[in-house]
Parts: C-alpha cells; sequence; structure tokens
C-alpha cells in the first residue's frame, strides 16, 4: 500500500506566481495617471533649474560690481549680462549641469517602487550588439538624409547654433555629448515610454506623444525644418528602445548623435 505523502513533498507542477505578479505586475508600474504628475513636476523643476541658474550668476555679478565699488549696480544691465552670458557656450554648459543636478535623482525617485528597481523601469538592461549595430545603421542613414536636405533647402542653423560654432568649448561639447543625452533619454525612452508603452496609446502612440514632448523640449533653439528632423530622430530612439528592450541603444545613438555635432560645430566650425 502506498501511503500518502505530506503535502510537503509532492512537486509543484503549477509554480505560484512571484509576489510581485500577485498584487502589482511590473508592467503596470508606473502607472500612466501619475506619470502625467511627475512628467509636471519634471517641467517644474527644468524651470526651476534654470531660474536657479540665473538667480546664482545675478549673486556673482553683484559680487563683481561689489568689488568693483560700486553699491547699487543697473538692475538693467545686470539683467541684458544674464540674457547675453544665457547664449553663451558657458551658460548653456551651466543651465544644463543644474538642469541635470536637479532633475536625475528626481527621475530616480520617480521610477523607484518597493518591488520595481529603478533600473526596471528606466529599461536600465544589457542589450545585444546586433541591435545596436542595427539601429546605428539606420541614425547613419537618417545622418545622411539629414545633412543632403539641409544642403538641399540651405536651412538656417540658428543663432543657438552659431553661438557654439568654432567655439572650442570642450565643457559644452561634454554637455552636449553625455549630459543632454542622458537626462531626456531617462525621461523620454526611460520613464514615460515605460509609464506609458502598455496602455490604450500602445507603441504607435506612446512613439508619437514621447517624440512631440521631445520635440517641444528644442523649441526656441532651432527653426521648424531642424524640428522636424529632431523628431524623425526621436522616432528612431524609441523604436531602438522598444526592439532591443534597453535604455542604452538609444542613449549610444543620441550621444553619437550629439558627439558628431559637437565635432563640426562646435570644433570645425561647419554649419
Amino acid at each position: 500500500m502506498n501511503e500518502s505523502l505530506p503535502s510537503s513533498d509532492i512537486p509543484q507542477l503549477i509554480p505560484e506566481p512571484p509576489v510581485d505578479s500577485v498584487h502589482e505586475p511590473q508592467e503596470s508600474l508606473p502607472r500612466p495617471a501619475r506619470s502625467f504628475g511627475w512628467m509636471a513636476l519634471f517641467l517644474l523643476v527644468f524651470l526651476l533649474a534654470v531660474l536657479f541658474y540665473v538667480v546664482g550668476y545675478g549673486a556673482v555679478l553683484g559680487f563683481e560690481y561689489a568689488a568693483q565699488g560700486i553699491a547699487q549696480p543697473n538692475v538693467q544691465e545686470i539683467e541684458v549680462r544674464i540674457q547675453e552670458h544665457l547664449l553663451t557656450p558657458s551658460g548653456m554648459v551651466g543651465v544644463y549641469l543644474m538642469q541635470c543636478l536637479m532633475m536625475i535623482p528626481l527621475i530616480l525617485v520617480a521610477a523607484h517602487f518597493p518591488r520595481q528597481s529603478w533600473r526596471a523601469t528606466l529599461a536600465v538592461n544589457q542589450f545585444h550588439a546586433r541591435d545596436l549595430g542595427f539601429w546605428s545603421l539606420i541614425w547613419l542613414v537618417y545622418m545622411g538624409v539629414q545633412y543632403l536636405l539641409t544642403q538641399a533647402l540651405e536651412i538656417d542653423p540658428g543663432d543657438f547654433m552659431r553661438s557654439l560654432s568654432g567655439s572650442r568649448h570642450l565643457p559644452a561639447a561634454l554637455v552636449l555629448v553625455i549630459c543632454a543625452p542622458l537626462l531626456e533619454e531617462l525621461i523620454f525612452r526611460g520613464y514615460l515610454f515605460k509609464a506609458w508603452r502598455n496602455t490604450w496609446l500602445g507603441l504607435s502612440g506612446t512613439l508619437l506623444l514621447t517624440s512631440v514632448l521631445f520635440t517641444c523640449l528644442h523649441l526656441g533653439q532651432y527653426n521648424w525644418t531642424i524640428l522636424a528632423m529632431i523628431f524623425s530622430l526621436s522616432m528612431i530612439l524609441g523604436l531602438a528602445r522598444e526592439k532591443s528592450g534597453s535604455l542604452w541603444v538609444p542613449l549610444i545613438i543620441h550621444s553619437l548623435n550629439n558627439l558628431v555635432a559637437a565635432v563640426t560645430v562646435i570644433y570645425m566650425g561647419w554649419l
């Protein structure tokens, strides 16, 4: 006669779901509704970073005037000097570094959950070299088309690019190649992409919405033709994020794109 086995000795043919998936599936985090609240906070901190930098630079100018024995400097003159400074490579570097220092910790906080790390939320995952190679080829095709259109249409690069042209400003180049792609990819292909991908928006809606927002971030720097090219680049970056399953692929491509701009514009003076 076979004796009945204790229940603990019976093999579990159907494994129990992990604790994470019992109460809150990973794909549901971050919540789409809350993501819009965080997006509004990102925008607020983005603007506050500019304000803090402007106030700090204004204080530096105040100390400069005080050192010259000017007790009550002309306020309008200070405002003009601040505006002029913000259009220089040094001003761009200062603003962007302030934004990175204030926003990156906030993004990591928004992306961290008790049952899901910020790495999972932001898709900071390993990737296959073939994915990076494939999307790098797509980016090269994009660069070729962009170059031909720029030459054919004689596009005005705008004041922002002219301020960088031939400056050989190393900090500006580093910010353009490292800081800008890192911050922008964490927001658009990281947090927001994860929040919206599994909603009714789907892949198409997520690509469209994140690309529109990414393009709006560059309003005021470029004309509409260049903004259309930026929108196209954002769509490529979003597809690279989707197909590779990793934030690293669009981040690397974004950095390569900005590296080309840094070399050709900042160091070679090409516009």
